[in-house]
């Protein structure tokens, strides 16, 4: 997911799986990760800060303006049904500019390492996650075109992956009724409107629904087997390794050629004695020895 308030998603995403209402959250809702948001105060329309969560150094919540996750960090969730693993990343288009998303990206390639080059199998195990999907009728929207364009392309182009996008591996949430739920409650205690209360129980059902989809789909697909990504890396990272060595011994092979083709010069043009000649017969080579 891009920079979409993917703490706050997550967060969202264990509360959909742990209450199947709003109001059964209402009185000790789940904190995953530490987040940090603001809204408009219904008094006076100015922003208030709201706080969920006890600080976490890598969670920006100073400054609602940056990328709040400052390096990728894995989270686990437990029920009585699943264990969830799910890795929270900084956000991409960050405002800190170009520098900061290079890093980013780098830091998130250096924790994921195994999964930098997946095998092709793995296409089979990829889902899409749309969030604020609300303001899009609970559908993916103008994102889905995007996205689909982007598959297109990746389907074209070598290794010709082909990833599925239909209703099957498509899900759309929206994290606001989880953020009025956070507001309302203690410590922020927020009074808002009641009339508004039936439209965000209506938003956490539709994400409950969503999300009891998404995790049957889940746990009826097959694993993803790792070893073949395993061994698609330390082929590659044999294939790396090699590169130094395999170079080296072809420009030994060019030089010692070189050497032979120069003393062959020398030979058809010597004009001395026999004897002097033996002298010249012997070709200087090199050898690279593996230690």
């Amino acid at each position: 997911m891009a920079s979409v308030g993917k703490s706050t998603f997550i967060n969202a995403l264990v509360n959909y799986l742990s209450f199947e209402t709003m109001d059964a959250a209402n009185s000790q809702p789940i904190c995953l990760i530490p987040v940090r948001f603001s809204v408009t105060d219904p008094k006076t329309w100015g922003l208030v800060t709201v706080t969920f969560g006890e600080q976490d150094l890598n969670e920006n919540s100073n400054d609602s303006t940056k990328s709040a996750t400052q390096y990728p960090k894995c989270y686990k969730f437990q029920n009585d049904n699943i264990v969830l693993n799910i890795i929270d990343t900084p956000g991409i288009a960050d405002t800190d500019g170009v520098d900061k998303d290079n890093t980013n990206m780098q830091n998130i390639l250096d924790f994921i390492k195994l999964f930098t080059r997946l095998n092709k199998s793995a296409a089979n195990n990829i889902l899409f996650l749309f969030t604020n999907s609300r303001s899009t009728l609970s559908m993916p929207g103008e994102s889905g075109s995007a996205l689909m364009s982007i598959l297109k392309i990746l389907s074209k182009r070598p290794p010709n992956v082909n990833i599925i996008y239909n209703r099957t591996t498509t899900y759309c949430f929206d994290s606001e009724s989880f953020r009025y739920l956070v507001a309302s409650v203690p410590p922020n205690n927020i009074q808002f409107d009641p009339n508004l209360k039936p439209a965000y129980v209506e938003s956490w059902n539709r994400s409950v629904d969503e999300c009891r989809r998404l995790f049957n789909h889940i746990m009826r697909m097959p694993a993803h087997k790792v070893m073949d990504t395993l061994s698609l890396n330390n082929t590659k990272q044999l294939i790396a390794m090699l590169t130094k060595p395999l170079a080296d011994i072809t420009k030994n092979i060019a030089d010692n050629i070189n050497q032979c083709e120069k003393h062959t010069l020398d030979i058809n043009d010597y004009k001395g004695s026999i004897e002097e000649l033996h002298k010249k017969l012997y070709i200087p080579s090199v050898e690279i020895i593996s230690v």
